[in-house]
């Protein structure tokens, strides 16, 4: 896995596009337990804030969260994230913190969340065969930026003998190509 992306299902199927072979498949699970505040909304810039502030998340199972807000004239105009948390399941509430005292009111600030959804794992269930160069592994979902390189692994001999049985139906002939085992 070089990038785990975001936004991709609980789990999918990955196919093999190019490098001259056939029979690959694979699958991915995505990690989904919880995300991120990742956007804040002033719905209502209320008044009597006369100072720049912060702002807390209460709610949405997560923890972690941190904000700031600024304010013109008494009246708060925009909502900063310094920190959006983890684990959140659901927007929390944003509460506005007024510092030194001063009491403002009327001011909502909202928030959305974005949830993972980064692939953390990829299961290849079936290596396929004659690729003679590393093929394009798709990712087959609606997440983004997700990347996974596939890696061919082929060894070969020239005139060795083997002494057991086994191995001597498994290859065949003096010159032979073939995938490491798995």
């Amino acid at each position: 896995i070089i990038n785990g992306g975001s936004a991709y299902d609980s789990s999918g199927i990955l196919t093999a596009v190019g490098g001259g072979g056939s029979g690959f498949s694979g699958t991915f699970l995505t990690t989904t337990s919880g995300g991120w505040v990742d956007a804040l909304y002033v719905v209502t810039g209320g008044s009597g804030y006369y100072e720049n502030g912060t702002l807390t998340a209460v709610g949405g199972e997560g923890s972690g969260f941190a904000g700031t807000y600024s304010q013109t004239s008494g009246v708060i105009n925009s909502a900063i994230i310094v920190d959006g948390g983890e684990n959140y399941v659901s927007p929390p509430e944003i509460t506005i913190v007024s510092p030194s005292g001063v009491v403002g009111t009327g001011a909502v600030v909202s928030s959305s969340i974005q949830v993972s959804g980064a692939i953390n794992s990829v299961r290849v269930t079936n290596g396929g065969q004659s690729y003679s160069s590393e093929p394009t592994i798709v990712i087959g979902t609606n997440g983004t930026d997700g990347v996974v390189t596939a890696k061919t692994n082929s060894w070969s001999a020239s005139g060795y003998e083997f002494e057991h049985e086994e191995m001597l139906n498994i290859l065949s002939g003096p010159n032979w190509t073939s995938p490491l085992p798995q």
